[in-house]
């Protein structure tokens, strides 16, 4: 099917170059068997070629994958670790504010006695 592709591809080509110049069909002949005797090298050129690119595009699809799937995880973490930070801080807050409030009716005790 990709041999087929590219001779249509190359003849419409040549039949676009032959009415836009003075070629002719009969002078684009040769082109047409000229691809047609390398044509099976050139398809299993392409063909190879074209094998590389989609094994390279297939690795790199995996690995924005794991990366992807490394980055949910680290944000889920941080997510994690920032509420526990919040819950601690919140924790402080109430501590402190519980001890002030203490000293406070300390001090108004102490300011009554006076």
């Amino acid at each position: 099917m990709l041999k087929e592709n590219m001779l249509n591809l190359n003849l419409h080509f040549i039949s676009f170059h032959s009415e836009n110049t003075n070629t002719t069909a009969r002078e684009a002949e040769p082109l047409r068997h000229f691809y047609n005797v390398l044509g099976d090298e050139a398809t299993s050129a392409i063909r190879d070629g074209l094998e590389l690119l989609l094994h390279g595009q297939q690795k790199i699809d995996s690995r924005l994958d794991c990366i992807q799937k490394e980055q949910v995880k680290s944000k889920q973490e941080l997510e994690g670790d920032l509420m526990n930070i919040v819950d601690e801080l919140k924790g402080d807050i109430a501590g402190k504010s519980f001890e002030q409030s203490v000293e406070l009716e300390k001090v108004k005790v102490n300011v009554s006695d006076l």
